[in-house]
């Protein structure tokens, strides 16, 4: 949608407006999520023999799948997260589904923070998120899903960790509380 004259831009100015920001599908997010059946989903989970039931909470966009309460300070209040905990509800349903649930955060490029647009593959180390705010911001993040969420058998991050965001703090925070997970590091 940054890109200017692309196909993405001119279908959202054509459907939405020119001032129709990407964040302003928050609040249609929210009020459509109200549909949701977690339980509906454990049954599949469960049906197809899922071993593993790992949810992406928070994509490049920065839009949370849980109400967090660690503000972005880049964006309004009310276009931040989820107000129904998606992440909560999807990943309870561990002993209903039969499989191992996990967490997956997206975290080095953060678009909110580094706004890009990424055009070329070249683009793509412009729009890392490496300042001390995003640091602590990520920090924060990773260790509110860390205590609400304890039954995690995973906790997987994708396209590095902010050298600001003690890395290896996280990791023993996670190990220490949730200390049967498993200790191998894979890479997507």
């Amino acid at each position: 949608m940054r890109i200017e004259g692309s196909p993405t831009q001119t279908y959202h100015r054509e459907h939405y407006g020119a001032n129709f920001n990407y964040y302003d599908f928050a609040p249609v997010f929210n009020r459509e999520i109200q549909k949701w059946k977690p339980n509906e989903w454990a049954k599949i989970f469960r049906q197809s023999g899922a071993k593993y039931v790992v949810l992406t909470t928070k994509h490049h966009d920065g839009f949370t799948l849980w109400p967090s309460s660690v503000p972005n300070p880049t964006l309004p209040a009310d276009r931040q997260h989820a107000q129904r905990d998606i992440v909560g509800r999807a990943d309870g349903r561990g002993k209903e589904t039969g499989a191992a649930h996990g967490t997956l955060l997206l975290r080095r490029v953060r678009l909110t923070f580094v706004p890009g647009p990424i055009r070329v593959s070249a683009e793509y180390e412009t729009v890392e998120a490496a300042s001390e705010e995003y640091g602590k911001y990520a920090n924060a993040q990773i260790h509110e899903l860390i205590e609400a969420l304890p039954f995690h058998r995973f906790c997987g991050n994708d396209i590095d960790w902010p050298k600001t965001g003690k890395a290896l703090e996280v990791e023993a925070d996670y190990y220490n509380a949730v200390p049967d997970a498993p200790s191998t590091t894979a890479s997507a």
